[in-house]
This record gives C-alpha cells, structure tokens and sequence, in this order.
C-alpha cells in the first residue's frame, strides 16, 4: 500500500512509499521530521505527527489496459 507524507498546511508532498518497499521498510513520522529538521522545506510549517481522523485511505486505482 502506498504511503504519502503530505504537509498539512502546504501540501508539499514530503515523502512517498511506493507499494513495492525497499529492504528498510516504510518511513514513519520520526523518520520524516529527522529528514526535514522538524518542518516543511517549502513554506517553514513545523512537522506534528498524524491525527488519526486525517488519515486518508484509499483504493489504488490503476489505468485500464
């Protein structure tokens, strides 16, 4: 399942899983802030963790042949 680290206020798209992982695994919100020194690179807004009723999933749609 993809995973989208997305800034709440600008939404610059800070990182992205795809749905094959690598050897390290999926990056979580510590590694996110670790990543980007606590805040958005784009608009300076300070990196929080999830609300859990943000949370958005969704299907993964793909292109018809």
């Amino acid at each position: 399942m993809p995973i989208k680290w997305v800034c709440k206020r600008c939404g610059l798209v800070l990182h992205e899983d795809g749905v094959k992982r690598s050897s390290y695994g999926i990056k979580f919100y510590g590694d996110i802030v670790v990543m980007y020194d606590g805040e958005c690179p784009r608009c300076g807004h300070k990196l929080t963790p999830p609300d859990p009723r943000s949370v958005k999933i969704k299907p993964l749609t793909r292109p018809n042949p």
